[in-house]
């Protein structure tokens, strides 16, 4: 799997679920290739993201789902609730649904992680921008 991943200019017209789209303030969405059989809806998601230097996830929160962050490279902070988790590849992050949660990379590599989204039945999944 190619782990580069090109930023894209931001532009409204982007389909947040796009390979380079920007989503949530800085995050950059690399491209899942899925092999073996089909996607139905409503299966477990996954997508994964770059974060660079100095950027950030803004803080926002979800309804219908849960997320699961795997950290494969770089260092960051996890904005948890009114928590500051510090967290580095190898790490792990569980969010449930009505948890705020974001992100803010440290020291000079991109941060890089897996999203793994599990979807709650028969609710609708929404989300909050909780900051700029």
């Amino acid at each position: 799997m190619d782990a580069s991943v090109e930023p894209s200019p931001p532009d409204p017209a982007d389909d947040d679920r796009a390979p380079g789209a920007r989503v949530h303030g800085g995050l950059v969405r690399g491209e899942v290739r899925w092999h073996g059989s089909d996607r139905e809806p409503g299966d477990t998601g996954l997508s994964w993201y770059l974060v660079e230097p100095g950027e950030r996830c803004s803080v926002h929160v979800h309804t219908g789902k849960v997320e699961t962050w795997f950290f494969a490279a770089g260092q960051a902070d996890v904005l948890w609730g009114d928590q500051r988790i510090p967290v580095a590849a190898g790490d792990a992050v569980r969010t449930p649904p009505g948890v705020p949660h974001g992100i803010e990379a440290r020291g000079d590599e991109p941060v890089r992680f897996l999203n793994i989204v599990e979807y709650l039945d028969g609710v609708d999944v929404t989300t909050r921008e909780l900051e700029e």
